[in-house]
């Protein structure tokens, strides 16, 4: 009698410590399902055996990876990167004076103000700045010029964009089409274009200096 009460306390203590190995080893695959690989790699099953990495696992973080590698870039960044590679090519340009061909009507004809020219190429630059305009109003602009005709230090061609400001749209951005010059040397410059009538506003040429950087 004595030996089958003993047999029955050591079945029941061999199966109380299998289930809790067991449950052990449920915890352990529980908690690296929950943290991933790296919490995994540094458990143990309850016999003393490592874990190893789930396929589940290596899957989550092959996506992870893929994923860093679509993030999109920063604009930033970008126009940083951008802006750096045509360094060499900027040009500070100084607004100045213009001629109005209606000279009965009074007109600003001193446009003082500030821009940025980057060439693109021998034929293409992006440009924008501010300037006082022709009824004392600040106007910006931005757009690109090209000009694909050169005679010696001389390029012509056109300048195409948007500018604001004016009367028509009460100020609002409108299409700006215009002749273009420039004549530049190594590091000094001087733009010339012609500027269309704007609502009763007079056709007038203005004139810009730039200096590269």
């Amino acid at each position: 009698m004595t030996d089958q009460l003993l047999q029955g306390e050591s079945s029941r203590t061999n199966t109380t410590e299998l289930q809790t190995g067991h449950a052990d080893e449920q915890l352990n695959l529980s908690l690296y399902s929950l943290q991933g690989p790296y919490l995994a790699r540094g458990l143990k099953a309850a016999d003393g055996s490592p874990i190893s990495a789930a396929p589940a696992a290596n899957e989550i973080e092959s996506k992870e990876r893929a994923d860093q590698g679509k993030k999109p870039a920063d604009p930033f960044d970008t126009a940083a990167s951008w802006l750096q590679k045509h360094r060499d090519d900027m040009w500070l340009v100084v607004s100045g004076a213009s001629y109005h061909l209606n000279q009965d009507v009074h007109h600003n004809q001193r446009n003082w103000g500030l821009g940025l020219e980057i060439k693109l190429d021998r034929d293409h630059s992006v440009v924008f700045g501010q300037y006082r305009n022709s009824i004392d109003n600040e106007s910006h602009y931005g757009g690109m010029t090209w000009m694909p005709w050169h005679l010696g230090p001389v390029s012509m061609g056109g300048m195409f964009g948007i500018i604001d400001g004016y009367r028509p749209l009460h100020g609002k951005p409108i299409p700006m089409v215009m002749p273009f010059a420039s004549i530049e040397n190594k590091n000094v410059g001087i733009n010339i274009m012609a500027m269309p009538p704007i609502g009763d506003l007079s056709a007038v040429v203005g004139a810009q200096v730039k200096f590269k950087f």
